[in-house]
């Protein structure tokens, strides 16, 4: 699959199978976060891949889900069966590195399309709860969560209509996310 038709497929999805995901896969994930463009070359991200039913199971609670959505929650049966956790060494970089972690999701998100896994990026996260789980050191910077899994419904794009940007979910779960035009992006 070429990387335009990768990205025009990868959609957030929020309920998942619950069929494991390959170790080796994952960390192919990571690999290919690792080779990401990094201001300044500081390469300052690190990564925790969080796998395993109790494991996600423990993380869960500390994830907020879909605001649009009044269900966007994945029930027991839906839910991601993998995470990544992106966080800053401030040790390394003490400035914002937002940048590093938007190349740095986007990359695994289109790397886990690719093989069929899909994705939920989550930044509505209980930082210093998931910290306190983790024993994270005070150098750590927890900047977003991505949730993984092989998808449970399908998710695609529409146009914004009366320039209404929210996401929404039909009666069979499948997300509708409202998208503006080539014109309308264009200045």
């Amino acid at each position: 699959m070429d990387i335009f038709t990768c990205n025009q497929n990868r959609r957030t999805i929020r309920k998942f199978q619950q069929t494991p995901i390959d170790e080796r896969l994952l960390t192919r994930l990571l690999e290919a976060a690792r080779l990401c463009p990094s201001a300044g070359n500081f390469q300052p991200l690190r990564y925790r891949i969080v796998s395993g039913h109790q494991a996600c199971e423990e993380l869960f609670p500390h994830l907020k889900w879909a605001a649009y959505l009044p269900d966007g929650a994945p029930k027991s049966d839906e839910k991601p069966v993998a995470y990544i956790i992106i966080a800053q060494d401030l040790s390394i970089r003490s400035a914002d590195a937002s940048l590093d972690a938007g190349a740095a999701a986007m990359t695994i998100n289109l790397c886990a399309e690719e093989n069929g896994i899909a994705s939920c990026w989550i930044g509505s996260v209980d930082r210093s709860a998931v910290k306190k789980m983790y024993q994270l050191s005070d150098d750590l910077k927890i900047l977003l969560i991505l949730a993984l899994g092989y998808p449970a419904q399908t998710s695609v794009t529409v146009p914004v209509v009366d320039g209404n940007i929210r996401y929404y979910a039909d009666d069979a779960c499948n997300l509708y996310v409202p998208k503006r035009t080539l014109e309308e992006i264009l200045f």
